[in-house]
């Protein structure tokens, strides 16, 4: 089945409600997911909307809650003025119980990487904006410094650029602007592609190309 990009975009903030929540291991009561539809009329199968599947997916979070995987959540779809959000569960549960809301901040962590940027930049490429196979500093010339001259887009998004998992501490910085001078000052640990290393410096250049 076809399924409308509303869905797709809902379904990845249902995955952030699991992935950004531990369950501390107490017991808690399960509670009612509130719920609230705002549109100009109620979802249907013909509209914006697919009831069964988003029954489907209250469900799996209620399910997930009775069995202590998580201890609530926000799901969240909109296209265009259409929304439709549900809150469920509690956002803490030690040293006190706090009822989860639409307002809770997730840390989402490198998930950013695969749900934002990434897609940025693959929106880059399509509008011909950015190419995969350009070296970075056609767009970042200062990141061409100590021998990443030849680095490419596609590498940094791969993760084979050679580039060293994360920035140093040793070093004093702080700050956007900090990262970026630090990230464009690296040098590479191997040759572009001939490795795999997870890197977040990768994705800090890649978040300055964006």
């Amino acid at each position: 089945m076809k399924y409308p990009l509303c869905f797709w975009h809902g379904l990845m903030v249902f995955l952030l409600c699991g992935a950004g929540c531990q369950v501390p291991s107490v017991t808690s009561e399960p509670s009612e997911a509130q719920a609230a539809v705002v549109g100009k009329s109620e979802p249907s199968s013909s509209d914006t909307f697919l009831p069964g599947h988003l029954i489907r997916l209250d469900q799996a979070v209620e399910k997930a809650i009775d069995q202590k995987k998580l201890p609530g959540g926000v799901l969240w779809f909109q296209q265009g003025q259409r929304v439709y959000r549900q809150v469920y569960g509690h956002r803490s549960v030690q040293p006190k119980r706090e009822v989860m809301t639409e307002e809770t901040l997730f840390d989402a962590a490198s998930l950013t990487k695969v749900i934002a940027t990434a897609p940025s930049i693959m929106k880059l490429v399509q509008s011909g904006d950015l190419s995969l196979e350009a070296p970075v500093s056609q767009y970042l010339p200062e990141f061409a410094s100590n021998g990443k001259e030849t680095v490419t887009v596609r590498q940094l998004m791969t993760h084979t650029s050679g580039l060293r998992p994360g920035l140093s501490l040793k070093a004093p910085w702080s700050g956007v602007e900090g990262a970026i001078q630090q990230a464009c000052a690296e040098s590479l640990q191997s040759a572009p592609d001939t490795a795999f290393k997870y890197s977040d410096i990768n994705y800090i250049v890649l978040g300055v190309l964006v």
